[in-house]
């Protein structure tokens, strides 16, 4: 089985090391590029918590404060295992890994929180809608939010995915987020008669959000994760692929 991997790269690179293992070739081809601010704003601790939603807001962090470790300020929350090995990976102490998506982190939060003490201190993309540091704020937190990073959407898809996608030899294609699965759409609609290749592929999706993005495309199949982390995604694609190669053997034994 072979699947597109639409994450920034080094994200992307994870994914197809774990994929690898299952015995599931990857295609690297990267819709957003990742790039650190070249400013730097001030801290003005003390703060409650550094909140993280993705390892790319931790290395932006890190990046721009190399400095500074959690220890000197307040403990670091994190979505997910992945996220939280980054934040150790910089120093950053105690870190706290919280499964799930946004909802779960939340609930982390009004859970081990006091609103009427210091800010929280929250990192996004650019331009990015932070739905969580709202909800915060309507809880009665102080959050700061401060963007560190952009994520630049790619123009358009690369000659060799084209070809794979025109030829067929792709089984699917991984997406992490909508956002992601929205510009992936946009991309496919773009190139004249790349759409009806998706009839051929299955999506597997973080999440059903991210599924309802690719509705304009005529995915043969669309799965969810069980769970919104990249552990129960892989879990999904790992069920595929079972099927898919049980499948193989049963042609195989009837030739």
């Amino acid at each position: 089985m072979r699947v597109l991997v639409t994450r920034p790269r080094e994200d992307g690179l994870v994914t197809a090391q774990a994929l690898h293992k299952m015995g599931v070739r990857s295609v690297l081809e990267p819709l957003y590029r990742i790039i650190f601010s070249q400013t730097t704003p001030e801290l003005s601790p003390p703060y409650q918590a550094l909140i993280f939603t993705s390892r790319n807001a931790v290395k932006a962090f890190g990046y721009r404060f190399p400095e500074v470790t959690a220890a000197a300020y307040c403990p670091a929350y994190c979505i997910g295992e992945n996220t939280a090995d980054a934040a150790d990976y910089y120093g950053l102490d105690p870190v706290i890994a919280v499964s799930g998506d946004g909802r779960h982190l939340l609930e982390q939060l009004k859970k081990d929180l006091d609103p009427t003490k210091e800010p929280l201190f929250r990192v996004i993309a650019e331009g990015e809608e932070d739905p969580l540091a709202a909800q915060l704020i309507e809880m009665g937190f102080q959050v700061t939010t401060v963007p560190l990073y952009t994520a630049q959407p790619i123009p358009h898809l690369s000659r060799p995915t084209i070809n794979a996608l025109q030829k067929r030899s792709l089984d699917g294609v991984l997406f992490y987020a909508p956002r992601t699965a929205s510009h992936f759409v946009q991309l496919v609609q773009q190139e004249e008669g790349l759409s009806e290749t998706c009839k051929n592929l299955t999506a597997w999706c973080i999440n059903e959000l991210t599924a309802d993005a690719l509705s304009p495309l005529p995915f043969k199949n669309i799965y969810c994760a069980q769970e919104p982390t990249q552990a129960s995604l892989i879990a999904q694609i790992s069920a595929t692929h079972t099927s898919h190669e049980g499948q193989e053997n049963e042609s195989s034994a009837s030739l």
